[in-house]
């Protein structure tokens, strides 16, 4: 889905070198796409392959990097658009569904099951959206910006990392947190989060209150 160009030496009768891969989801008919924000990091330009073979320039419409998703957007119109699951909705055990380039592999399917929901502190930085769908369908690099989705097709998270090579846990960001980044990302280039200054722990017993 997407390749990033990597500046080379000029040579007679070379083209451009694009490097690294990934996958995205369509999210509006307009050309609106969503992926990860690690998939256009530090791109220089973003091509995008549709199934079709259709090949689009795309504008980085803007980056949430707490979030790691991103929007692009390309020059095109009647776009098949996904349909969104209620990730809230989603239940432990039930079957999940990934799509994606694994190894450049366009439009691989594995498919297993939601192995847990609200995972946090995957990642060390405290900052990060940590509220992964964690699942057992096989994701590999590559993947990363596709859609995690049910039995009815619809999208319930976005494939976003894994912990080791053929572990069997690979997360997702959840589809009501992606939408709502998603829109803000289309309306104002970014999303702004509230940041509250206040620490709330249990005192143990043999504990004073100090004021």
């Amino acid at each position: 889905f997407r390749q990033r160009e990597q500046p080379s030496p000029p040579a007679p009768n070379r083209g451009r070198v694009f490097t690294a891969q990934g996958s995205g989801i369509i999210i509006r008919e307009d050309g609106y796409i969503l992926t990860n924000g690690h998939v256009v990091d530090g791109a220089d330009k973003v091509r995008v392959r549709l199934k079709d073979g259709r090949q689009f320039e795309a504008e980085i419409r803007g980056v949430d990097p707490q979030s790691d998703l991103a929007v692009l957007k390309v020059d095109a119109r009647g776009l098949p658009a996904v349909r969104f699951a209620d990730s809230d909705a989603v239940r432990v055990g039930e079957w999940a569904i990934a799509i994606g380039a694994p190894y450049e592999l366009e439009y691989s399917v594995t498919f297993g099951h939601v192995s847990a929901k609200g995972r946090s502190q995957v990642i060390p930085d405290p900052t990060m959206d940590q509220d992964f769908i964690q699942t057992d369908a096989n994701i590999n690099p590559g993947n990363s910006g596709g859609p995690l989705v049910n039995i009815e097709g619809e999208v319930m998270g976005v494939n976003t990392l894994i912990r080791g090579l053929r572990t069997g846990i690979g997360f997702a960001i959840p589809s009501n947190l992606a939408r709502r980044v998603a829109d803000k990302l289309i309306k104002e280039g970014k999303f702004t989060r509230a940041w509250l200054g206040l620490e709330i722990r249990a005192l143990r017993e043999d504990e004073e209150y100090r004021s």
